[in-house]
């Protein structure tokens, strides 16, 4: 196990830039769809990932750094491959759905690495991870529900 400062701002910005790509997949999928239930939910995630990055900003800033406000390429690529599927798809809500569980699975099994990682977080640090990942999984379990209740 490690204690190592520049591990933590690491292994928490990791999980601001995935948030960052959230909040960008959210808010294409926000408007693309018509559906005002579908953009009040994905404007809901969009604001969840926001203040994730806000605490975490915070803590990053606690150790002595600055968070980073950037995206990833692979959630630009993310992004470029749900424009182009809505764009197929005629808008079609369940294929919106399916990418918008994609982006699920991603920044929740990020959020899982970073709580097995072998970096040793502060017990502050754990129990906001922790208490943030929760509510992705319920954030995911949703979308899940949503996506297999829609007809294609």
């Amino acid at each position: 196990m490690t204690t190592n400062y520049e591990d933590q701002v690491k292994l928490i910005n990791d999980l601001v830039i995935l948030n960052n790509d959230r909040i960008e997949g959210y808010d294409l999928a926000s408007a693309e769809t018509t559906d005002l239930g579908l953009r009040k939910l994905f404007e809901q995630y969009a604001k969840q990932s926001r203040d994730n990055v806000i605490v975490l900003a915070s803590e990053i800033g606690k150790l002595g750094s600055v968070a980073a406000t950037h995206t990833t390429t692979s959630g630009k690529f993310f992004r470029a491959w749900m424009e182009i599927k809505t764009a197929l798809t005629a808008k079609n809500e369940k294929g919106v759905l399916e990418s918008c569980e994609y982006g699920e699975d991603v920044i929740l099994e990020a959020y899982k690495d970073a709580l097995d990682s072998d970096i040793t977080l502060s017990s502050d640090l754990k129990e906001i991870v922790v208490k943030q990942k929760d509510e992705l999984e319920t954030a995911h379990d949703t979308i899940k529900k949503m996506r297999d209740t829609v007809v294609a």
